[in-house]
């Protein structure tokens, strides 16, 4: 007895890689995902270097407002009578680079002051070095609460303050606000 083993005609090839279409729809697929995550790692960065203009703004605000409230009350209420009263504040640029002997840096009471504020420094002790400021604009208004129902020997201080933000090839302006009570000790 013998044995015959069949071995089945091959009517087709075998398949040994992608199609052309099958490469075609992969690189279609990669090229939309990586699109996408471009888009998103730029986003996350404009969306960080918004965040640092955000908080250097308000971190130089509140240090303004510190400045005012370590003065002395009579000093903060003469410029609240008197709006053209400048109060001696110091420079927070100048700190930061260091020049003590330009600190000075009056704000006054009831206008604007446009300020620049240092936000980077690039290529440090370099020939082309460079400097980022950001646009500032502070101003301080004053309410006396020694009337009214319930007098108090204090005044209400807000800085308002707006900023300018660069996205790409425009310039987006935003606002913020610090209030507190300046309160005379007895």
């Amino acid at each position: 007895m013998t044995i015959r083993i069949k071995t089945p005609i091959l009517s087709h090839k075998i398949k040994r890689g992608f199609s052309l279409v099958e490469v075609m729809i992969a690189l279609g697929i990669f090229g939309f995902l990586a699109t996408v995550m471009i888009q998103v790692a730029f986003r996350s960065r404009a969306i960080a270097e918004a965040n640092v203009y955000d908080n250097t703004a308000l971190t130089v605000s509140l240090g303004y407002a510190e400045q005012i409230k370590n003065m002395n009350y009579l000093e903060v209420y003469a410029s609240h009578e008197d709006n053209g009263v400048s109060l001696a504040t110091v420079s927070v640029n100048e700190l930061i680079l260091g020049n003590f002997d330009d600190l000075e840096d009056p704000i006054t009471v009831g206008s604007e002051n446009d300020k620049q504020v240092l936000m980077d420094i690039k290529n440090v002790g370099e020939e082309n070095e460079s400097r980022i400021y950001m646009p500032y604009r502070l101003t301080i208004s004053t309410n006396a609460l020694d009337s009214g129902a319930n007098p108090i020997d204090g005044i209400q201080v807000t800085l308002d303050y707006e900023y300018d933000i660069p996205t790409g090839k425009m310039i987006r302006t935003k606002t913020g606000s610090v209030r507190f009570l300046k309160v005379q000790s007895k």
